[in-house]
């Protein structure tokens, strides 16, 4: 029997499990390779150290993972196509299933109820310039118990990234400047020229 990975809405992973166990059958859980020879299937999954080799008896549950394939889509012509196929459809008497045992009456397991997620609290959100470990926040007595962290926000990037870059030139520059001495170019006889008017030499 082959299951997928997990149902979309749920993200439960655990009906070929519960099948597993009402079959009585080996269960082999995310494959990503599936093969079978000589009466056993062996499916290759893997983990965060490395590849499972598994190996069962058939009859047995086998659930993929989404890296057993890649999927194909349809192109236009296969959808319009596909619209003029007939669709065969099959009640529980054709399928010789007994209504007490299908749907909601045969399920085993009961929706007890479904709920919003609670609201939350009042939240404080602090935009980051660089000072925000400075922050000095007092939350009022009586309120503390209705906030929240949510995080910080790094807030204006570019200023960030510009602010670096100055600190990065001025650097550079300070190192580039130390031990020379510069002196703005003179003529015989002459006191010297302003820095401004004329580019200086440095040594």
């Amino acid at each position: 029997m082959l299951f997928g990975q997990q149902a979309n809405d749920g993200d439960g992973a655990v009906l070929w499990a519960a099948v597993a166990d009402r079959l009585q059958r080996p269960l082999i859980s995310q494959v990503a390779e599936l093969s079978h020879e000589d009466g056993k299937v062996r499916g290759k999954r893997q983990t965060e150290f490395g590849y499972d080799v598994i190996e069962a008896p058939l009859p047995a549950v086998v659930a993929v993972s989404d890296a057993i394939n890649v999927p194909r889509y349809p192109a236009l012509k296969g959808i319009m196509g596909a619209k003029k196929k007939p669709q065969e459809t099959l009640s529980l008497a054709d399928l010789g299933v007994p209504a007490e045992e299908a749907g909601e009456a045969g399920s085993r397991t009961t929706v007890i109820a479904l709920n919003d997620p609670p609201a939350r609290g009042d939240l404080v959100k602090l935009e980051d310039d660089g000072s925000a470990a400075r922050e000095d926040r007092r939350v009022p007595a009586g309120e503390a118990g209705s906030m929240k962290f949510v995080g910080f926000s790094r807030a204006p990037r570019r200023q960030a990234a510009e602010g670096r870059a100055r600190r990065a030139r001025q650097g550079r520059l300070a190192r580039r400047g130390r031990g020379r001495r510069c002196s703005a170019p003179t003529s015989e006889g002459s006191p010297p020229t302003p820095a401004a008017s004329a580019p200086a030499r440095c040594t």
